[in-house]
This record gives C-alpha cells, structure tokens and sequence, in this order.
C-alpha cells in the first residue's frame, strides 16, 4: 500500500510538469489535467484506506510527500523559478543550466530560453556565465543561454 501511494504521488508531480510544458508549448492540456485530477482523487482514497489499516501515519505521510500541497506553479514561469529553487543547495545558491534543462525535459529548449529571458527582464532570477569554463563539461557548456551576445552557464533566484 505504501509503495502505491509513493508511485501515484510521483506520477501526480510527472503529470503537473506535463501539464506545464504544454501550456508553454501551446499544446492542448485539458485531457492531462482530468488525469491529474483523477489520479489525485484515487490517491486521496488510497491514503483513506491506509489510514483506516494498520499502516504507520508516518509511512503513509512520508509515502504521499506533499501530494495534497499546492498544486503545481500555473505558470512556466513559476515552474521554472520553483525548480531551480528546488535545484539549489540553498537560497541564492547557482544551478548550472543544464541540470535546469534535464529537470524540465519536457520543456522545449527554445521555450525554456524565452521564460529564462523573460524571468531574467523581471528581476526574478540571475542567470550568468560559468566563471572557470575550462573546468565546465561539454554538457554543461552546451546548455548555456545566449544573452547579449554571451554564453550563460548558472541561473539562480534570489
């Protein structure tokens, strides 16, 4: 039981970033958000039956992680922000792009772009280069942003 309650909470968070990526894609999102709706109604009966079993009320919280927590940010915009402030070590803390980027793979790199930028404008994050590049992996230097004619490696929210 426990372990259907882990899976479905995850499949839930799957779905919301799903979600997110369509909306910024301009994709249609309606059948993604009845799944999501669905499958929280069948996680909420789930974690009703455990409560009413044996199971530890620890276990099956631990299990559920945030499930009946805000839903996902509306925006991409939001989305992107909650990540890489989810990504980093702490407040303020820089996030390489490419560890952005394999967060969110199922937002299109050019859409990814145009909300940093647009973030960026807003003051709500910093996005700058990778100070050491000759340290920096192939990887991590191919998901830089352009921006003013430079190569940006780090974002963080301050």
């Amino acid at each position: 039981m426990i372990q259907a309650i882990a899976t479905t909470a995850r499949q839930i968070a799957d779905m919301e970033t799903d979600l997110a990526a369509r909306r910024l894609a301009g994709r249609p999102t309606r059948l993604v958000e009845i799944r999501i709706a669905t499958t929280r109604q069948a996680l909420a009966h789930l974690i009703e039956v455990a409560h009413e079993g044996d199971l530890p009320a620890a276990e099956i919280e631990a299990a559920a992680q945030g499930w009946d927590a805000e839903p996902e940010p509306a925006t991409v915009d939001d989305l992107v922000v909650a990540t890489v402030g989810r990504l980093a070590a702490g407040a303020g803390d820089w996030v390489h792009m490419v560890r952005l980027r394999t967060a969110l793979p199922q937002v299109p790199r050019a859409g990814l772009d145009d909300v940093l930028r647009r973030l960026e404008r807003a003051s709500r994050v910093v996005i700058a280069p990778e100070s050491a590049q000759w340290c920096a992996t192939a990887d991590e230097l191919a998901a830089a942003i352009r921006i003013g004619g430079q190569d940006k490696h780090l974002v963080c929210v301050e």
